[in-house]
């Protein structure tokens, strides 16, 4: 398993993924920004190889956005 840099902007998340799994709730995902902020990401994001699409991993993803962080680690 190769952990790469991806750009945040060239990432989306995997439709699959963004309708079937759920998003964090409002203190989950304050508690995930926070918890990156302090210490970075812990778990690459899984990317379908060849793709551009997150399979895993998309509260993450918009934590990056939401914080305008450029590029997020990630495996396929």
């Amino acid at each position: 398993m190769e952990i790469k840099k991806y750009r945040v902007d060239d990432l989306e998340v995997h439709p699959y993924n963004d309708h079937e799994v759920p998003y964090l709730s409002h203190n989950e995902f304050t508690g995930l920004v926070e918890d990156i902020k302090k210490y970075g990401l812990n778990y690459p994001v899984l990317i379908l190889a060849g793709t551009n699409k997150v399979i895993d991993g998309k509260n993450r993803l918009k934590v990056h956005k939401l914080l305008k962080i450029e590029e997020i680690e990630g495996t396929e």
